[in-house]
């Protein structure tokens, strides 16, 4: 079974770079997402070259955050960004961890309990949504919210996941994020 994100439209997919795919470069893909998104707005060139470079590393660092997929979402030309990675593995290689646990709510790093809520997709996917806020490196200050929802379908786990140092942007992005988590599907 496949699992699958019909984004939003104020999603952006992030796609794969190689030699067989349309872009080899993630720069590429970056400025010409960029120029098409500014066309007639009247941005800046230096608006277009920070959003650009932002882009571009954040494509760059989808195989190292172990994303199987990545989605972006601009508020603005000033921001903020939000990001969204979905992981998806088989059962057998995630062993015999429970959905709210895949999902973050044994998490040993949560500063208090986990939120864990059920949440069901328009498609009818039946999960969980984790809400936790963590220190991940308590030599440097700043706590970290994420959100992660996850589903067991068949042989198979999902997370789609969003984290930030900056919480009062966390909260303003929830619904969005919720937006995008709704289009879950499994084929």
């Amino acid at each position: 079974m496949s699992i699958f994100v019909d984004h939003p439209d104020d999603w952006i997919g992030v796609p794969t770079f190689g030699v067989d795919d349309r872009w080899q470069r993630r720069e590429d893909w970056a400025r010409e997402l960029v120029d098409a998104i500014a066309d007639g707005e009247g941005v800046s060139r230096e608006q277009r070259d920070r959003i650009e470079s932002v882009f571009a590393m954040l494509a760059k660092s989808v195989e190292e955050r172990g994303a199987s997929a990545s989605f972006l979402r601009l508020g603005d030309w000033d921001g903020p960004l939000v990001l969204a990675d979905l992981r998806v593995e088989s059962r057998r290689s995630a062993g015999t961890i429970s959905v709210e646990d895949y999902a973050g709510a044994a998490d040993p790093d949560a500063i208090d309990p986990p939120v864990v809520e059920p949440f069901v997709t328009t498609s009818g996917l039946v999960g969980v949504r984790c809400t936790r806020y963590l220190t991940p490196d308590t030599s440097v200050p700043g706590v970290v919210a994420t959100r992660d929802y996850a589903w067991e379908v068949g042989e198979t786990l999902a997370a789609l996941r969003t984290a930030t140092y900056d919480l009062i942007e966390f909260e303003k992005s929830l619904p969005q994020v919720a937006a995008l988590a709704k289009t879950v599907y499994s084929q």
